[in-house]
């Protein structure tokens, strides 16, 4: 397996599926060194973190509070409080843009999925795209957060 095989699936172990480090190196054969220049010059750390925090998670948790708090107004006085409706207008806010906007796991998966159709169209390609692509995600991740 060449270096480039064993980051590759380094980084699918690390970030999407969040195995632990000594398992990683393990089955690769690589340093504790190796797997943590790679990580942090790739961001892992954030993709992981951007992966498991998916937008369709956040859209859930903030249409389950909303609900409660609906369910609670009308168990209640029938109509929101200021409070209520102050905390109305910010969920109803927070999904908007939640809704409104491209997360970069979304950004990831859709990278992954053309990538891997283009490997069996055309591999010098999808090897070139996929550096682009990297290059792309990795620049997102410094300057969105």
């Amino acid at each position: 397996m060449t270096t480039n095989n064993k980051h590759e699936i380094a980084k699918l172990l690390y970030t999407a599926n969040n195995l632990p480090q000594t398992d990683i190196i393990t089955k690769l054969d690589i340093s504790q060194q190796q797997l943590n220049t790679w990580a942090n010059e790739g961001c892992w750390d954030k993709l992981r973190d951007v992966l498991a925090s998916t937008k369709d998670e956040q859209l859930r948790i903030l249409y389950r509070q909303l609900t409660n708090l609906n369910k609670s107004i009308m168990d209640g006085a029938g109509f929101p409080s200021d409070k209520e409706a102050n905390t109305q207008k910010r969920l109803a806010t927070s999904i908007k843009h939640i809704e409104s906007e491209t997360s970069i796991g979304s950004t990831v998966m859709v990278a992954k999925e053309f990538t891997n159709w283009l490997l069996q169209e055309d591999e010098k390609l999808a090897k070139t795209i996929i550096l682009y692509f990297e290059t792309y995600i990795k620049n997102k991740l410094k300057f969105d957060s």
